[in-house]
C-alpha cells in the first residue's frame, strides 16, 4: 500500500490490505506447519520404526491429521455456515414465532 493510498483513500482499503496480509501470514504458517509435521513424521518412521511399532501395535505409525486449510479459512467457513444457519432458522416456523414474540415485546 502506497503512502498516497494510506493517507488519501478510504479506510476500507486499509482494512482490506490488513486482512490480506493476515491471510498471507496464516497461509505461510499453515504451510510451514504442514512441512514440519511431515518431516517429523518421516524422521520418526525412518529412524525408529521398531520402537514406534512396538508401542503402537506393530507397523509404522498412522499419519497425523493436519488442518486441510489455514485457520483463517476454516474460521471464515464456520462463520458463513453459522450465518446461513441463523438465516434458515429465521425462515422456519419456530424462528417466525420467536421473531413475532420479540416484536410483541418491543411494541409492548
Amino acid at each position: 500500500m502506497s503512502l498516497d493510498d494510506f493517507w488519501y483513500d478510504e479506510e476500507e482499503l486499509l482494512n482490506c490490505y490488513a486482512k490480506a496480509y493476515q491471510r498471507n501470514i496464516d497461509c505461510v504458517a499453515w504451510t510451514n506447519g504442514l512441512y514440519t509435521l511431515s518431516a517429523v513424521e518421516s524422521a520418526i518412521n525412518n529412524v525408529m520404526p521398531l520402537a514406534v511399532g512396538i508401542g503402537m501395535g506393530g507397523g509404522k505409525i498412522k499419519p497425523i491429521e493436519y488442518f486441510d486449510k489455514p485457520l483463517t479459512e476454516i474460521k471464515e467457513e464456520s462463520d458463513k455456515e453459522k450465518e446461513i444457519n441463523e438465516k434458515e432458522s429465521v425462515l422456519t416456523e419456530e424462528g417466525m414465532m420467536n421473531g413475532m414474540k420479540k416484536l410483541n415485546n418491543i411494541i409492548n
